[in-house]
């Protein structure tokens, strides 16, 4: 019912008794919230709600609709949902975990010999490795494009241009990879010659290409970088390996491709960020270019030999960052490049020359669960 006088608001609002929920009768598809013609209750009410958005949308939310609200004292409302945020939050990161750890206790089952103890971490991710290591490995992923190119300077471009536009789903950008690359080709020329006689008369080609929040805008931005590098700075190779003979650490590679490119694009700043920062991200895809690049098998080139195996960093993403969580491999709780060097220290101690080829395995967890 309706409150008659401003002396029942105040006694109302002012009152020590606890919130308590009061079915409407109309059920839940019915008003849930009691129509006052005071303006003081409205105010009152509008901040009370913008409490409940802010501190309990996901735990209130889903009871408030179908019930009327008499408010009490914003305090003992705060008090109550300060109490349930943690509990709900708790409860769904438990589940999370919960589930997590299961789809990697399933995929990493592989087995027990007689009288033994089930398999070691490392004959796990070794099986893995060498399941998901092998050539039809390729057609899945994006590293296909690359592998369509003899020429080193080609199989880099491709690869860097793959390696960036790799976020999402792979059926969302290895089809946008494949018209790129299309495109690319339809020039007739090489990668290499295309970059290189790459200008803004032939950005109006690429106009249409869109993938995710990676417009043509950015993909210009590429084409402008890698043309600088390779007419300027001896390519990506020379870029990658200059850094490193310097300091000895892959992080400072990644430095400096992101100073080169605010060099050939000055103004894109929004583009940078593809390539990532080491210090706020995991720099996923310019790790897994360099893995391309560096290590050697029956899916990678091994065209770098300059740079050992053993300096590379896991190509971390969030699923092969909560495999590792499941897998004790590290105790962070956000996937950035912290995650990485901790992840990738303790393959190390699984295999010091080449810690990161277990990134076939991690993947493998999640293409088993």
């Amino acid at each position: 019912m309706p409150f008659k006088s401003n002396q029942e608001v105040s006694r109302i609002l002012h009152s020590s008794r606890p919130i308590y929920w009061k079915k409407h009768p109309n059920g839940p598809s019915g008003p849930w919230f009691v129509s006052v013609p005071y303006w003081k209750f409205i105010f009152v009410s509008c901040i009370v709600m913008v409490c409940v958005w802010g501190l309990g949308t996901r735990t209130v939310g889903p009871l408030v609709r179908g019930y009327t609200l008499h408010l009490q004292p914003c305090s003992a409302m705060l008090s109550h949902l300060a109490q349930a945020r943690p509990l709900f939050w708790s409860s769904t990161f438990r589940t999370i975990t919960l589930n997590r750890q299961h789809t990697v206790a399933k995929a990493t089952n592989l087995g027990t010999t007689t009288g033994e103890a089930s398999l070691s971490l490392k004959a796990k991710l070794d099986f893995l490795y060498k399941k998901y290591a092998t050539p039809a490995f390729i057609d899945t992923d994006p590293i296909q494009f690359p592998h369509r190119y003899n020429d080193k300077a080609d199989i880099e471009i491709i690869g860097f241009l793959s390696a960036i536009l790799a976020f999402g789903g792979r059926k969302g950008f290895i089809p946008k990879l494949e018209m790129l690359t299309k495109q690319i080709e339809s020039s007739g020329v090489s990668p290499l010659e295309f970059i290189l006689a790459y200008d803004d008369t032939m950005r109006p080609q690429f106009r249409s290409f869109k993938y995710r929040f990676f417009t043509s805008d950015n993909l210009h931005d590429y084409f402008i970088f890698l043309k600088f590098i390779y007419t300027q700075h001896n390519g990506l190779h020379g870029v990658v390996l200059d850094a490193y003979m310097r300091t000895g650490d892959l992080r400072d590679s990644i430095q400096s491709l992101r100073t080169r490119f605010l060099e050939s694009t000055p103004t894109s700043h929004k583009s940078i960020n593809f390539i990532g920062n080491p210090k706020s991200s995991a720099c996923k895809k310019v790790n897994m270019f360099l893995r391309w690049m560096v290590r050697k098998d029956a899916v990678d080139f091994g065209l770098w030999t300059e740079i050992p195996t053993s300096k590379l960093y896991l190509p971390l993403d969030v699923h092969s960052f909560q495999n590792s969580q499941a897998l004790g491999l590290t105790t962070k709780r956000t996937c950035t490049f912290l995650a990485t060097m901790e992840i990738t220290k303790k393959l190390a101690a699984l295999d010091p020359v080449d810690p990161v080829k277990y990134d076939f395995a991690l993947y493998g967890l999640g293409a088993i669960g």
